[in-house]
């Protein structure tokens, strides 16, 4: 009875049914992207969750019914036991999916080890496919050994491409990536760039007018209707456990995904919460509440059984009070100052 009582809990006081959590492991990164602007992080390693501390957080998710796992930084593929996480994360009994967000510098070299790990797929974030632009955009050198590790990854894992497209700076190559989505076999997905840690929401690709663009060029443009079943393990994998809308391009025979958080708020069937690299437990990108597990994990006079049902208590009310919605659009609202790189990508 008591076990059924804490299912309860996977629902939000707004009954949203809570089964995903994105869990930065580090706030470092070898990128400086113009849009994110990561100064070089003030973080030790001492500060960072253990993977322990981490995975005692997970096995107690689980037991709320999260059973959906996103690696995320910074860059996670910085942290030396990022695969070793994976592997003791799949390995708690119940969970369903581990799958990491990089920006792909680092994943040739890690493919392996991630596979024997385990993991189930990989989102690479990349925003031009020229040379210049990439060094412009990025502050390094890269774009080379990214596209290597695409086309390395994706012939062990689902590889989804995750693009920002700014105003002013790459909004052109929309089609572009669409083409190179085709031709390398993976997923290419436009995410609108939500203004944190004072970027400004001018910058923000609409994706309305990107769909627009799409009709235009095919007006039998098909929507992968919400409802739609999903019957193969193959399709969950092409289309994941987020809020991404798909359309089928007919004339390129390819599928496109849009993540609209600017512009079609999905709020209303948001399904996460977040982890941070130093133990905060957020319930929304938008705002600066977090209740921190810091003091839980660091207190050496708790018993195993106390810390985690703690651990548990706290999971469940970051659960319950998820906000219902965020308001990134009305920067007054947004109390978040801190950049994506400190909360997690």
């Amino acid at each position: 009875m008591a076990a059924r009582a804490e299912i309860i809990f996977m629902r939000d006081r707004y009954n949203r049914e809570i089964n995903y959590m994105r869990i930065s492991v580090t706030q470092a990164c070898n990128f400086r992207c113009i849009y994110c602007q990561p100064n070089p992080s003030s973080q030790t390693a001492s500060s960072l969750l253990t993977r322990d501390e981490l995975v005692c957080i997970c096995r107690q998710a689980v037991r709320l019914g999260i059973t959906r796992f996103k690696i995320t930084g910074g860059e996670p593929l910085l942290r030396p036991d990022v695969a070793q996480i994976v592997r003791d994360i799949k390995a708690i009994p119940g969970v369903g999916q581990v799958t990491l967000t990089t920006n792909g510098f680092l994943l040739k070299e890690k493919l392996e080890e991630l596979a024997e790990a385990g993991l189930d797929g990989i989102n690479i974030s990349l925003d031009t496919l020229q040379e210049t632009r990439f060094r412009e955009v990025t502050r390094v050198d890269g774009l080379h050994q990214v596209l290597e590790a695409i086309e390395e990854s994706r012939k062990r894992f689902p590889t989804k491409l995750n693009v920002v497209l700014l105003k002013g700076i790459n909004e052109e190559e929309w089609l572009d990536f669409i083409r190179f989505g085709k031709e390398h076999g993976v997923i290419v997905r436009f995410l609108e760039w939500m203004p944190l840690g004072g970027s400004k929401t001018e910058q923000t690709v609409d994706n309305r007018e990107l769909i627009k663009l799409l009709r235009e060029r095919e007006p039998n443009l098909q929507k992968l209707k919400p409802k739609t079943p999903i019957a193969s393990d193959a399709e969950k994998q092409t289309f994941g456990n987020g809020p991404a809308e798909y359309y089928y391009l007919p004339r390129e025979k390819v599928w496109v995904g849009f993540i609209s958080a600017m512009h079609n708020r999905f709020c209303e069937n948001c399904n996460r919460i977040r982890l941070t690299a130093t133990g905060e437990l957020k319930g929304c990108l938008c705002y600066a509440k977090q209740d921190s597990l810091r003091e839980i994990l660091s207190d050496r006079g708790l018993t195993d059984n106390r810390r985690e049902e703690l651990i548990h208590k706290k999971l469940q009310k970051v659960i319950y009070e998820k906000p219902l919605m965020h308001h990134l659009e009305n920067q007054e609202k947004t109390t978040e100052k801190s950049t994506m790189k400190d909360i997690g990508g």
